[in-house]
């Protein structure tokens, strides 16, 4: 809003200007009674329920998107994983392993303590929280 258009504003909301004189105080009174009006429109009552409708309508379309952008990728990776394989020639070998099988009281041990951990978690830490 300009410096004339405040000067307006003042003068008519104080009564010093004569609205059947002046054109843009005339008009200005026309916008002021008109915004001073309730408009007569009202929103449908299902109109809250339409808009969250519509959000999860558009949430499923996006989930169901990144699930087939994720399967495509899935999908890709393999085919271009057997490619390679096959122009490279690779041939599966375990022969690291074998080192490893005097270990085996230790990985044991590993996967029993791994075991043990995740019963702990279960039967205190997330028994806690679920009551928070």
């Amino acid at each position: 809003m300009n410096e004339a258009d405040k000067k307006l504003q003042e003068k008519i909301e104080a009564g010093f200007s004569d609205p059947a004189s002046d054109v843009d105080a005339r008009l200005y009174q026309q916008i002021f009674s008109a915004l001073e009006k309730e408009p007569g429109y009202t929103l449908p009552a299902s109109f809250a329920e339409s808009i969250i409708h519509k959000i999860q309508h558009e949430q499923t379309r996006s989930a169901k998107r990144e699930y087939f952008w994720l399967c495509a990728g899935i999908f890709l990776l393999v085919i271009v994983m057997i490619v390679a394989i096959v122009f490279t020639g690779f041939k599966i070998s375990a022969g690291f392993l074998s080192g490893i099988s005097a270990y085996k009281g230790l990985f044991v041990f590993g996967a029993i303590f791994v075991v043990f951990l995740h019963w702990l978690d279960r039967k205190f830490i997330r028994a806690k929280s679920d009551v928070l």
